[in-house]
């Protein structure tokens, strides 16, 4: 077989059959279908948090009462505090109002704990502080 005939029958050569298609069609609608039904599936309300430096619980308090909190970060040593608007350095403002938690502000470089938002379930890391807030109850159960 010359070059010119190698390079005739590569290119008359498909790429995808209609098998392959069909494959990928089948593993996109179920992805899709997957994807459709865990967020579909309703979470339960929490009714308590808890707020954990390096898994170490320092708090545990109540989704029903509306509050404020102060975590911050000295040297190993964490704190956490009713907010009394003072002033640290490497810290996290946790406030709870109407059953849901949030880290209303912070001091972190990329502020992701920031944007997650209030929740009432699942749970909110800062990464760069290594604070862990944890939504417990309401009939959740995790593998711990």
């Amino acid at each position: 077989m010359t070059r010119r005939e190698k390079v005739a029958a590569l290119r008359k050569r498909w790429w995808f059959t209609w098998q392959d298609t069909l494959v990928l069609a089948a593993a996109l609608l179920l992805t899709a279908a997957c994807t459709a039904v865990a967020f579909a599936i309703p979470q339960e309300q929490g009714d308590s948090f808890s707020v954990y430096f390096r898994d170490e619980k320092l708090l545990t308090a109540s989704l029903a009462e509306d509050a404020d909190y102060l975590f911050w970060v000295e040297g190993d040593t964490a704190h956490i505090a009713a907010d009394a608007g003072e002033a640290h350095e490497n810290y996290n403002r946790i406030r709870v109002r109407g059953g849901k938690v949030c880290v209303e502000s912070a001091d972190c470089p990329d502020k992701s704990c920031v944007w997650m938002g209030e929740k009432d379930s699942g749970e909110i890391f800062c990464l760069p502080h290594e604070l862990r807030i944890e939504i417990e109850g309401g009939g959740l159960e995790t593998d711990v």
